[in-house]
């Protein structure tokens, strides 16, 4: 006896594709199991998203429909609406800036860093820890881009535009980091310091623009010195969190030795000399706290001009930027710590130059003081300054 056929129940509200193939719809939604098997469009989905994957194997796969049954497909969304899973997107072309700066990035973790310290364990921080930092801290990512792009351009590269943009890229890490200085906290410290510490070595190496290294104009220090000086508000706030971080190696603040030789008998005569002088006892504290200053960080290992030029005081650099004899000279004789301490590469010929011009404010009777830093700097005090 022949087995009974099962029965099924019929039903008219199958999905359409289901329907043109005469086979049984489980009517599962948005996509039936039969559309999901063959990898086809499910008429189902037609009032929901649809997803990459399934628009685009649809247009692709699904069988082209009969001229009785055109009637009833539904029109695939443009191509340009559909993302595929399996095919990446066109990627968009990079702009010149965008390729420019990546070459500079490159060019500072490959080359400008070894710049910036003679110090093996310093190139390290400079090369890996800082550009991290940037990169958290974005106004720092354009003052390493200047500072490499300036490098580019001391190295002969034939592409003016280097010079424009790393001026460009200055100006724009200086507004960011002057907007995050009035904003100053543990986090953001270290990378204010590092831009700072960056703003001095661009400003090294842009010191041939200027007539003098020391002044801008008439009665205002030079850009360097008032970035530097803008460090002390990071140092007095979060220095102790500068020194437990990444950078800390970089700010050894301990005592060395005993500093340049002769300096300290030096500064301190002079002062005695000032001492003798019929001026107010107030301004005379303030030299001797500027020498005092200067002795201390003469005897650090490393950064002891950055580190003087930071914490001199304001009183003294009023002194200093209306060309007080007596501040010039003691300015002199700082210019010592500049060859025995930071960026060689950078600093070039910066101690003389400094030196000369603070030799050329000077009446007769006080030049003599500065025999003995010009002698320690191979320089004849008694011929006329270089052009």
């Amino acid at each position: 006896m022949p087995l009974a056929r099962r029965s099924h129940r019929k039903t008219r509200t199958g999905c359409p594709n289901c329907k043109r193939r005469r086979i049984k719809c489980d009517e599962q939604k948005p996509s039936c199991g039969n559309c999901l098997q063959h990898r086809i469009e499910c008429e189902y989905a037609e009032s929901q998203a649809m997803n990459g994957y399934s628009s685009l194997t649809s247009a692709t796969a699904s069988p082209s429909p009969s001229p009785s049954n055109r009637g009833n497909t539904r029109a695939l969304p443009p191509t340009s609406q559909v993302q595929s899973g399996s095919s990446p997107r066109p990627q968009a072309s990079l702009s010149d800036d965008d390729v420019l700066n990546s070459r500079l990035i490159h060019h500072y973790s490959t080359a400008t860093y070894l710049t910036l310290s003679d110090k093996p364990e310093f190139q390290y921080i400079w090369q890996v820890e800082v550009p991290e930092i940037a990169f958290e801290h974005r106004f720092l990512l354009p003052m390493l881009m200047a500072v490499s792009a300036l490098h580019m351009c001391r190295k002969g590269l034939p592409e003016v535009r280097y010079m424009s943009y790393s001026y460009h890229q200055y100006e724009t890490a200086l507004k960011g980091s002057s907007l995050a200085l009035s904003n100053i906290s543990p986090s953001n410290c270290h990378a204010l310091y590092a831009v700072s510490a960056l703003a001095f070595v661009f400003e090294l190496g842009t010191s041939y623009n200027h007539d003098s290294l020391l002044y801008r104009e008439a009665g205002v220090l030079a850009p360097w010195i008032m970035h530097i000086q803008g460090v002390r508000t990071i140092m007095l706030s979060t220095w102790a969190h500068i020194k437990a971080g990444v950078l800390g190696t970089m700010l050894d603040s301990e005592p060395s030795g005993n500093g340049p030789l002769e300096l300290e008998s030096c500064v301190n005569e002079f002062v005695g000399y000032i001492e003798t002088m019929p001026l107010a006892s107030e301004q005379i504290i303030v030299y001797r706290n500027a020498v005092n200053e200067l002795i201390k960080w003469s005897k650090m290992p490393y950064s002891g001009f950055f580190g003087w030029v930071c914490l001199f005081g304001d009183e003294y650099g009023s002194l200093l930027a209306r060309k007080d004899p007596y501040a010039l000279v003691i300015f002199g004789y700082s210019c010592i710590l500049l060859r025995t301490g930071g960026p060689k590469y950078w600093i070039s010929r910066w101690p003389e130059g400094l030196l000369w011009e603070v030799y050329g404010y000077l009446r007769p009777s006080l030049r003599g003081w500065l025999e003995w830093p010009m002698g320690e700097l191979g320089m004849n005090c008694r011929q006329a300054s270089p052009e």
